[in-house]
């Protein structure tokens, strides 16, 4: 039974994940111990002698025998993004922008003359995107990467993988070597548990689906908003040819026929 490396990006599940596959397999000979710690990671995981066995890491490490890469879904950036803020920045922006945009500081000083809240919001609807292509190219980097390393790899979209956990672990206990243990029959109930509490899981879609009504001027609220949040529904408004009047906009409508009544086609 070789060891195994999760290979994901920050937020994307990666250290819950690698914690099913050792948990629920023979590389696990003890009680099932939850990872789940207060902001509803899976990152007790860390101090289990397990993470020996099953690593989760964030590029490609020679040494493991197999290969687990869990791959970048730009339509779900914003989840991940808002998953690394919350639980591993513990929502410091500027913690979360100093590994992510370095010179944010100085773009804010240089180009907007102001560190309101509103000049972050509107500097990061226009870098948002940037990152995520960077982001897709360092996945994209990192999977062949992988291909390339000659050991037994499988490839796995996150998402799915937890929400048809069984299907996934079965097919990587096989190509890995591995097999369920007595506590597989378990497996649903904590990814269930799990994916109930990860309300980011589904955030950019819904945000996607604010800015729709936004334009229709139909009504839609939201809740739990984070700033990177805020600063995703400028850039959708802008990728369909509306602004906001954001001058001085610190507090940011959550209504959505609220928006319409400040944002302007150009």
């Amino acid at each position: 039974m070789g060891k195994v490396a999760t290979v994901y990006c920050p937020g994307a599940y990666g250290t819950f994940i690698s914690w099913c596959i050792y948990t629920f397999s023979t590389l696990n000979s003890n009680d099932i111990i939850s990872p789940l710690d207060k902001n509803n990671s899976g990152h007790l995981f860390v101090n289990s002698p397990g993470i020996l066995k099953c690593s989760p890491m964030h590029s490609f490490n020679e040494g493991f025998e197999n290969y687990l890469l869990l791959t970048y879904n730009p339509t779900k950036a914003l989840n991940y993004y808002n998953n690394e803020y919350e639980k591993f920045q513990g929502s410091d922006i500027a913690e979360f922008l100093s590994n992510k945009f370095p010179k944010y500081q100085e773009k804010l000083t240089n180009s907007w003359h102001d560190d309101s809240i509103w000049a972050l919001r509107e500097l990061l609807s226009f870098y948002l995107p940037a990152l995520t292509d960077a982001l897709v190219s360092e996945a994209e980097s990192e999977k062949q990467r992988v291909i390339e390393s000659n050991v037994p790899y499988y490839i796995a979209d996150p998402e799915d993988l937890l929400t048809n956990s069984e299907v996934h672990l079965e097919k990587i206990y096989l190509k890995f070597g591995l097999e369920k243990n007595q506590h597989f029959n378990q497996l649903p109930f904590y990814t269930n548990l799990y994916l109930t509490r990860q309300k980011y899981f589904n955030k950019q879609q819904e945000l996607d689906n604010f800015v729709n009504c936004v334009i229709d001027n139909s009504v839609m609220e939201i809740s739990s908003t984070t700033i990177l949040d805020e600063a995703y529904i400028q850039h959708k408004l802008r990728v369909h040819n509306y602004e906001i009047k954001c001058h001085n906009l610190n507090k940011f409508p959550t209504n959505s026929v609220e928006l319409n009544k400040i944002t302007y086609y150009v």
